[in-house]
């Protein structure tokens, strides 16, 4: 066989390398989640929420609080399994309590309604003026912190990615009547 021959043969094999190559991109492209997914928190109930001091002057946190957060996934070709979806409720910088939710699946450009509930009791120390919120009847808002720990993946595409949700919240007071409003949630740190 000739020199000519050979470099015949490379070049084919190398072109047809090239092409399955470019397919292949085109392919992960089109078929990977490009688009963020987007995390709400839709609906916060504070069931109990109370405050007892005792004469350490720490107190206990009594809580019994529902979540109901929206996961919507935009992208238009690629489901997201969730391999491990963790929720950490805080107030005051203190962590109440985590919970940690089944696997699941989100369809391409659908949605799902995550629930959580967190129940508990947490020692903590509050200054006078947060103290008096619990005890007064008139509006109180309290700052709650949900914490979603997320690792997810494209089953199809063998793609997976761990992220950090942060979703600060507003709460009010479930005996004022004020509504909670549907607060967005922010990615914080993506780590692979």
């Amino acid at each position: 066989m000739s020199c000519g021959g050979c470099c015949c043969c490379c070049c084919i094999i190398i072109l047809v390398l090239l092409v399955l190559s470019i397919i292949f991109f085109i392919v992960l492209r089109q078929f990977a989640p490009t688009k963020t997914l987007r995390f709400t928190v839709t609906y916060v109930k504070l069931n109990t929420f109370d405050f007892r001091e005792s004469m350490s002057g720490n107190g206990t946190l009594y809580y019994d609080i529902d979540f109901s957060t929206i996961v919507e996934n935009p992208n238009p070709w690629s489901n997201v399994h969730f391999d491990e979806f963790e929720a950490i409720a805080s107030y005051k910088n203190q962590d109440l309590n985590n919970v940690t939710v089944h696997p699941f699946t989100i369809a391409h450009q659908d949605t799902e309604a995550v629930p959580t509930s967190f129940k508990g009791k947490r020692t903590m120390a509050l200054p006078g003026a947060e103290v008096s919120k619990f005890k007064s009847n008139t509006t109180a808002i309290f700052n709650l912190l949900l914490d979603i720990y997320i690792r997810s993946s494209c089953k199809m595409l063998l793609y997976e990615q761990h992220y950090q949700m942060k979703c600060y919240l507003k709460v009010p007071k479930h005996s004022t009547g004020e509504k909670f409003e549907t607060t967005k949630c922010r990615r914080i740190y993506i780590f692979d």
